[in-house]
């Protein structure tokens, strides 16, 4: 078998490692509020009465959002949690104003169907659709006018995003990881040995450069230069104008996460369990600290810390100068996911099926969130709120600080991709065939998209 032939099985295996199963999702019944006050609410409402029982909520389950002082299944204590929403009469209700209510207008999508989609973010209606031919696995970067994505099939495309016209296209090698770009240059990092600097506007190539070994994750910046992670086992650094290559450095396994880039100094991890600092100058090692596992997810810098995750089901917290342990989190499984850091907390998503908000500063698990299978990304926040995906086939919104569900939405399989956040909407597409577009507030469905196979990558909208 191939080399390529051998990734591909190693990807699909990675994001179905912990989803055998496809769970059988019941159809909902359609109803609505029986409140007549035109405030969102889902389960429960406030009348003359007292509080009573809707006929029905939009998701089985009783996630009422409501103002502090309502007695309610869950409080939100500041309605501005939601987004632009205010306390009126106990619930929280839309304040966004005409000028405020700039939306997105075109939805991207790509499935394994092997078309890339562009789909009306209003209305959940295909605007213009384009065969790649391949399977495409990185997620969508829009620009402007353009929008680029890459595949399977050797090519990286830019189109107009109102069109669908290719503006125009380049084979660079089997892109299997997003492009990245900076000030008007892409940058990818293919399968076939290549990495290229494009000409975003144009795709005139800038220059490119070929390794020995494939290419795995997408690449990084930090300051003047471009760091690419390889399986010959090296991390190769490159002028981010010219390309000419600075230096690389040979760990003892291939690196399948990306680096991370901060005061002159870059960090990634390596399949032989080590997280390595290196100047970014002159890429001599600064310090290195082995874990008991592959690292498959970028660490996260913040200030003098980096926070790390490893497939040996542990999160290591490290001083960012020595290398020095300041704390570890044991979960119960792998993991896969890159950590989010948000205020005092860091969120870690693990394939123990759990999602856990732990003390950024002592490693003290603060609450735990439970799904009902692996989680393969990591989680979105926005406004206090946490959007989560699951092969369980749900999404979840949860309050941060307290970790209580507020809404959720099953669909009719697995989630392995992030969602993506709109104005007011949340766009995730399932390995049901679908991209959903779901209300902020309440989970409620706007509309949903009907591809013609799995959807494994977030969307992107413009």
């Amino acid at each position: 078998m191939n080399k390529k032939g051998a990734y591909s099985i190693s990807i699909l295996f990675l994001l179905f490692i912990s989803a055998c199963t496809t769970p059988i999702v019941e159809e909902k019944t359609e109803c609505t509020d029986s409140d007549d006050l035109g405030y969102t609410t889902q389960g429960l409402v406030q009348s003359a009465k007292g509080t009573e029982r809707d006929t029905c909520d939009s998701d089985g389950n009783l996630n009422e959002l409501y103002c502090e002082g309502t007695e309610s299944q869950i409080e939100i204590k500041d309605c501005t949690e939601l987004g632009a929403y205010t306390c009126v009469e106990g619930y929280c209700k839309e304040t966004i104003t005409e000028e405020e209510a700039q939306k997105e207008s075109v939805v991207f999508v790509a499935s394994l169907d092997d078309y890339f989609y562009a789909v009306n973010a209003e209305t959940g209606e295909q605007l213009w659709s384009y065969k790649i031919g391949d399977t495409q696995y990185s997620t969508p970067l829009v620009n402007n006018n353009l929008v680029y994505t890459g595949s399977a099939n050797d090519y990286l495309y830019a189109f107009n995003t109102e069109t669908g016209k290719i503006m125009w296209k380049h084979r660079a090698g089997d892109i299997y990881y997003s492009p990245i770009l900076n000030e008007g240059i892409l940058y990818t990092a293919s399968r076939d040995e290549l990495v290229f600097a494009f000409n975003a506007e144009t795709g005139d190539i800038i220059w490119d450069f070929k390794t020995p070994d494939e290419n795995n994750p997408s690449p990084t910046i930090g300051g003047d230069k471009l760091f690419v992670g390889s399986d010959d086992n090296q991390l190769y650094a490159f002028n981010v104008n010219s390309g000419e290559l600075l230096w690389k450095f040979k760990t003892l396994e291939d690196i399948r996460a990306s680096a991370a880039y901060a005061n002159n100094i870059v960090y990634f991890g390596s399949n032989d369990d080590k997280l390595y600092a290196l100047n970014a100058v002159t890429g001599e090692k600064i310090w290195e600290f082995e874990t008991g596992g592959n690292i498959y997810s970028a660490p996260l810098i913040n200030e003098n810390k980096i926070y790390l995750a490893s497939l040996d089901s542990t999160f290591y917290t490290l001083n960012a100068e020595t290398g020095e342990l300041l704390w570890e989190f044991d979960t119960e499984s792998s993991i896969y996911a890159e950590p989010v850091l948000e205020g005092e907390t860091v969120y870690i998503a693990s394939n123990d099926h759990n999602l856990y908000a732990i003390n950024a500063e002592t490693g003290k698990k603060k609450w735990t969130f439970v799904t009902g299978n692996t989680i393969s990304n990591k989680p979105i926040i926005e406004n206090n709120l946490i959007y989560l995906t699951s092969n369980d086939a749900n999404i979840y919104t949860i309050n941060a600080e307290t970790g209580k569900q507020i809404w959720k939405y099953t669909t009719g399989a697995g989630i392995i991709a992030s969602p993506i956040l709109g104005k007011d909407t949340v766009y995730v597409g399932s390995k049901d065939d679908y991209l959903y577009a779901l209300n902020k507030l309440d989970g409620a469905v706007k509309w949903k998209f009907k591809t013609a196979s799995d959807i494994y990558t977030s969307a992107a909208v413009a």
